[in-house]
C-alpha cells in the first residue's frame, strides 16, 4: 500500500468526522480518511470494531457507514479493499447497533440514495470535490514515483 498510518488512526479520525453533519466536515479530515481508506493497509474490520467500542449514536454509525460505502464507489478502491469495506459495513448494519428509524424525515425526498439507505438527511454533497484529486491514477503514480526514484538511485548490490 501507498501510505502507512498509525494503528487506530482511522477509527479516531472516523469518530471525529461523524460528530458533525457530513457536508460540514473539515476538508483535511475527510481527505485523510479517504487516503487511508484507499491507499493504506489499515484493517477496516478492526478499526470499525474500535469505533463501535466507543458506543456511538445511531446517527454517527449511519454517517460512518455512509462514508465508508461511498468511498468504495471510487475507481481507486481495489476489489480487495471493497471486500474488506463490505465486511466492515456489515458490522455497522447489525440490528443491535443500527436503528433504521433514527433520522429519516417522513416525506423528505433524497437525491442521494446511499444517504437514504443509511437513514440520513445529509450526504457529502459538494464536499466530495475535496477528495476527487486524490482518487486518480495520476495521484497514485506521483506518490509512487518518489519511492521508485529513490530505489533507482541506490547502487545495485554486487
Amino acid at each position: 500500500m501507498l501510505f502507512e498510518f498509525p494503528p487506530q488512526r482511522f477509527s479516531v479520525d472516523l469518530r471525529r468526522l461523524v460528530q458533525r453533519p457530513l457536508n460540514d466536515v473539515e476538508d483535511e479530515l475527510l481527505v485523510r480518511i479517504a487516503l487511508e481508506f484507499w491507499y493504506a493497509s489499515t484493517d477496516l474490520e478492526t478499526e470499525i470494531r474500535l469505533f463501535l467500542e466507543t458506543q456511538p449514536s445511531s446517527e454517527h454509525i449511519s454517517r460512518a457507514g455512509y462514508l465508508i460505502q461511498r468511498l468504495t464507489r471510487f475507481s481507486c478502491a481495489t476489489n480487495e479493499r471493497v471486500s474488506d469495506a463490505l465486511l466492515a459495513i456489515s458490522l455497522l448494519k447489525k440490528p443491535e447497533v443500527f436503528d433504521s428509524v433514527h433520522l429519516r424525515e417522513p416525506g423528505k425526498v433524497r437525491k442521494d440514495y446511499l444517504a437514504s439507505e443509511w437513514c440520513l438527511n445529509e450526504g457529502l454533497g459538494l464536499k466530495v470535490q475535496k477528495i476527487l484529486p486524490f482518487q486518480t491514477r495520476h495521484y497514485e503514480a506521483t506518490q509512487r514515483a518518489p519511492m521508485i526514484g529513490n530505489a533507482m538511485d541506490e547502487p545495485f548490490p554486487r
